[in-house]
């Protein structure tokens, strides 16, 4: 089947808004995520050269967020885990808590549920020795979500309740997380306004995160053009190529 003439434009469009991306921001985003390793990668051979666990805990907790937020799961769940046993080892129920928390975020990315409802009770226990009732209702809430995972209407409203719990406390990565699973449920369901209702509002919670910037205007842009929302979509990139991080 020939294709029509403004589908080969519209391509070659996205392709040079890819281009100018690449060049505009790839060597500042390689700058940033470099420097994060860097002082996390640091860290890490300090505390393995003095034998100091409170500060391998540490470098191996920012490890894991600095992969998460380069979408990278794998390496991301790996030292979130090395860091909850690190906590472990010095009985630090506030290490444990926050570092289960972000270990079940990404094991729930990559569909591992059961082994994330697990680390947010986890959490949610460590949390409740430290007597932390924020993060308590966070564990909470997540763990009732995941235990009705075909109740599209059960997820949306306790991630909603979350995303309110974060805006409140100003916990930006807890707000932007939020809207991501909102988005990814929607696209799930076929809900495409609803999706890209949530990744504009991750996206605009994320500014000041180039990596994250970046993955959430991708997403908006894949929902417009799954839509066949060409000019939607080209707008999106051209509006990212204007943005100042």
């Amino acid at each position: 089947m020939k294709r029509p003439a403004w589908h080969k434009k519209f391509i070659m469009m996205l392709l040079c808004c890819g281009i100018v991306h690449g060049m505009l921001h790839a060597q500042q985003q390689q700058e940033r995520s470099t420097d994060k390793f860097k002082v996390a990668s640091k860290k890490v051979l300090r505390a393995l050269e003095k034998n100091n666990v409170d500060t391998l805990a540490s470098g191996y907790f920012d490890l894991g967020g600095t992969y998460y937020q380069r979408g990278e799961l794998l390496k991301s769940e790996e030292f979130y885990q090395k860091a909850k046993q690190q906590f472990e080892k010095m009985g630090d129920a506030d290490g444990i808590a926050k570092s289960s928390r972000e270990l079940a975020k990404v094991q729930e990315e990559l569909h591992k549920n059961k082994a994330a409802m697990g680390n947010y009770a986890s959490a949610q226990k460590y949390n409740a020795i430290v007597g932390d009732d924020n993060s308590n209702k966070l564990n909470m809430n997540d763990l009732s979500r995941l235990s009705k995972p075909d109740s599209l209407a059960v997820q949306q409203r306790y991630l909603q309740t979350n995303i309110d719990l974060g805006i409140k406390n100003k916990d930006t990565n807890e707000v932007i997380a939020g809207y991501y699973k909102q988005g990814d449920i929607s696209l799930k369901n076929r809900q495409t306004n609803t999706a890209l209702d949530a990744f504009s509002n991750a996206y605009r919670f994320s500014k000041n995160n180039p990596d994250q910037s970046v993955r959430f205007n991708q997403l908006i842009t894949d929902a417009y053009v799954n839509e066949k929302n060409f000019g939607k979509a080209i707008e999106t990139k051209k509006g990212f190529l204007n943005e100042e991080f």
